[in-house]
Formats: structure tokens, sequence, C-alpha cells
């Protein structure tokens, strides 16, 4: 990616059972063009009962997202 890609300030956090917790990021494209960006959301070693999903500008995405970002513009995820 060129431009800026910034994760949660904490990679990990304690969870409360049956409550979700939520990470932020964020990214920005530096390319001064638009550009479609792919998102996939891992969950390596999780429980197979625990769900996963997430958001780009508020909007839920399925997994993988392909997600555009034009120019200069700053999205976030959650």
């Amino acid at each position: 990616m060129i431009g800026a890609l910034q994760s949660d300030a904490l990679a990990y956090r304690a969870g409360t059972e049956a409550a979700s917790t939520t990470f932020d990021g964020s990214f920005a494209n530096a390319l001064n063009a638009d550009e479609d960006y792919v998102i996939t959301l891992t969950s390596y070693g999780s429980p197979v009962t625990w769900a996963n999903s997430f958001t780009v500008d508020g909007v839920a995405q399925s997994n993988p997202a392909t997600s555009p970002s034009p120019a200069a513009e700053l999205s976030t995820w959650m």
C-alpha cells in the first residue's frame, strides 16, 4: 500500500463472554489515483464458535471486501 495504514493501538485486548470487542484502524490512499483495496479479516487460533465482521466507513463488509479508495481519501475500518 502506498499511503498510510494505522492499526489499533492495542493489537490484543481482553474480551468479555458474549460481548463484542472493537478494534479500530484506518488507511489513506497517497497515490493521487483512485484505487481498490482488498481487506481480509483473519481469525487464526480463535474458537470456531467466535464470529467476526468489519465495517469500512460505517458500512458492513463481506470478508474479504474490495473497498474503493479515491485519491487522498481516508477510510476507517473497525
